[in-house]
């Protein structure tokens, strides 16, 4: 529904030391009922540390009938545990 507030959340941890400082963002897109994008918004950035921290996004959005979507977007990703993330609402 158009001019509805949305938010998401998440909580994020370093999956590792070599991800501890590390930069995350959450990120919420907004895609019409085709699939073409309308927004793609995110979350203040943290630094990641080994205790979980909670990161939130929100927005009103503007289509009618369309969706959206919850993701973790990680900044220099290490191969390896990057990270952990839990408790997506």
């Amino acid at each position: 529904m158009a001019g509805r507030p949305d938010r998401g959340a998440a909580w994020v941890r370093a999956g590792g030391t070599a991800s501890v400082g590390k930069s995350v963002q959450l990120k919420l897109r907004e895609r019409t009922a085709a699939g073409a994008q309308v927004a793609d918004v995110g979350s203040p950035t943290l630094a990641l540390t080994t205790t979980w921290q909670s990161l939130s996004v929100s927005r009103t959005t503007t289509t009618a009938g369309g969706n959206l979507g919850l993701r973790v977007s990680h900044a220099a990703a290490n191969t390896g545990p990057v990270l952990e993330a839990d408790a997506f609402t």
